[in-house]
């Protein structure tokens, strides 16, 4: 294996103040998802098209109020940080870059670029980011309340991911070996590695298709297809990322951890909580009074 002998043109390092303005968007965006148990009383939102199984998932204006604003805060603050806060190098000779830097774990399954295999894990991470219009598509669903959850898990993910490539600014594994493509290097791309963005919005969609369907349909024979299925997607998505010389395993895991939470988490927090209330009555009746219990 060799090296490239290019030079790699705008390269990118931290400003010294990134990682405290990084750290303060990160602070107020996470402070607004913990304040969700402060916020007691929803304001529910109706869906127009409501299920034919109740109320599985419901819609109120602080909860989708709060994911929304901090999946939008994570992402305007990595975009802050790289367009304006961060210095300008000229150039960065590939040369001194060395396979052996790499930990082992990360070292065995680099890649030289192949542009065929980023091609496919582009249109497997299309596929992936559909799959819940079939769910919003169903005439069982509530298709505004999905639609509106799935977006939410999309921002937050999305904003997750733009920190982690702002704040490490990993190179990818292409950089070590020559011919790598040199439009991804003049762009600033290559030294976006982690986590895997095709890999955090794949195991997305992923998740929030799994926890969705399964709790609209939690008899359903298709369940476990989708299940499988979905992430099935999403892996061979990761796979592909790692093989077409874009990302090494712990890129791709970093994505799946994101996306997965992600996924499952918005969903999580818009499922119908039952009131537990014992509700009693008294009623007179000929023969004495009648009491009722009720949960």
């Amino acid at each position: 294996m060799a090296t490239s002998q290019n030079t790699a043109p705008f390269c990118r390092r931290r400003n010294t103040n990134s990682r405290f303005i990084l750290g303060l968007f990160l602070f107020l965006s996470f402070s607004f998802l913990a304040s969700f148990p402060i916020l007691a009383e929803p304001i529910e939102i109706a869906d127009p098209s409501p299920s034919v199984f109740g109320n599985t998932f419901q819609l109120d204006l602080k909860t989708d109020s709060l994911l929304l604003s901090g999946g939008l805060s994570l992402i305007g603050g990595s975009y802050l940080i790289d367009h304006f806060m961060l210095e300008e190098i000229s150039t960065v000779d590939a040369n001194t870059l060395d396979i052996h830097d790499v930990n082992w774990f990360d070292r065995w399954a680099m890649q030289p670029y192949d542009q065929t295999m980023d091609k496919v894990s582009d249109v497997l991470d299309g596929i992936s980011l559909l799959l819940p219009g079939l769910l919003m598509l169903s005439p069982e669903t509530g298709f505004f309340t999905v639609g509106v959850m799935y977006t939410e898990a999309i921002v937050l993910s999305y904003g997750l991911k733009e920190v982690g490539k702002t704040l490490l600014h990993r190179t990818r594994p292409y950089m070590y070996f020559d011919l790598f493509p040199e439009d991804k290097v003049a762009d600033g791309d290559w030294n976006r590695s982690f986590p895997s963005g095709h890999t955090t919005m794949a195991f997305t969609s992923a998740a929030f298709t799994s926890y969705v369907f399964s709790s609209y349909f939690p008899d359903s024979k298709w369940k476990t297809p989708v299940i499988l299925g979905s992430f099935a997607i999403a892996t061979a998505t990761a796979v592909l990322r790692v093989t077409s010389g874009n990302h090494f395993p712990t890129d791709v895991l970093g994505g799946a951890v994101i996306g997965t939470l992600s996924g499952f988490l918005v969903p999580y927090l818009h499922r119908t909580r039952p009131t537990n209330k014992l509700l009693a009555s008294m009623n007179l009746i000929p023969n004495g009074l009648s009491f009722t219990f009720r949960v």
